[in-house]
């Protein structure tokens, strides 16, 4: 033990206890070193990991979009099968040809010109069926049609009715205008009651000659009076005026949706 100590307490020992002294911390720094190095490698390749996953998913969409549900629910509601849009396009049509109806009916009933009326009934026509099919795809094919079909008959009833009136607004006049010539014919007012009523009877089958009795017989009536030719005669005058405002219209839809 004195050994040891003499030999530390001298100077070649301290020299040696300091280079040992040195030697262990150049150790712990050497250690301290290598831990950081492999501690930043390994974050580099993390860093060069996450960079090469990312150049792998560039140009890719981040995420799915939501599907529009809702848009998707709107274009089903607004695509009608084919027979539903004629239906609608039916049913608007018939509306919209209302106007033009009365127009026709009302002007013939006073000796007006209502031919010219048949561009205003097709005009509602087209309209009506527009707005009745305006959330569907329009087909200028189904137009035509559904819009033809119904001017064709409205124009044939707004003339037949107006006809209807004419004859039984005559038939009552008629009957006032017997009144007046009793003198002339020295019959009676009961007289001339009964040949009117018999008149009636063989021709509307009643002894008042009503809307619906006229209309009832109007085809009899027609050949009695010997008045087909003009009943025909108005009857294309309107068609003619009602198929011009027709092209022009239709012309004018298809130009628009197409």
């Amino acid at each position: 033990m004195d050994d040891l100590m003499a030999g530390i307490g001298s100077s070649n020992g301290m020299n040696d206890i300091n280079e040992l002294a040195k030697q262990a911390e150049q150790a712990l720094q050497t250690r301290s070193n290598t831990v950081q190095d492999q501690q930043s490698a390994g974050y580099s390749n993390a860093q060069s990991g996450y960079g090469q996953r990312s150049a792998e998913h560039k140009g890719e969409p981040q995420y799915t979009p939501t599907p529009d549900f809702y848009a998707a629910y709107n274009d089903k509601l607004n695509n009608d099968t084919d027979f539903m849009v004629i239906v609608k396009g039916a049913i608007g049509a018939l509306i919209g040809a209302i106007p033009g109806f009365f127009f026709i009916m009302m002007l013939a009933r006073y000796g007006l010109i209502a031919s010219i009326c048949g561009t205003v009934l097709a005009a509602g026509v087209f309209f009506g069926y527009y707005l009745g099919t305006r959330k569907n795809t329009f087909d200028i094919k189904k137009c035509g049609i559904v819009c033809g079909a119904v001017m064709i008959i409205a124009i044939f009833a707004a003339v037949r009715a107006s006809w209807t009136y004419k004859l039984r607004d005559s038939l009552k006049m008629a009957k006032s205008f017997s009144y007046s010539y009793m003198d002339m014919t020295d019959m009676t007012e009961a007289e001339v009651d009964e040949a009117m009523n018999s008149s009636f009877q063989f021709l509307v089958g009643d002894d008042d000659p009503t809307y619906s009795n006229c209309s009832a017989n109007f085809s009899k009536l027609l050949a009695i009076f010997d008045l087909r030719g003009k009943f025909f005669g108005s009857l294309g005058e309107n068609y003619l005026f009602c198929a011009m405002g027709a092209v022009w219209l239709l012309s004018k839809f298809g130009k628009k949706n197409y």
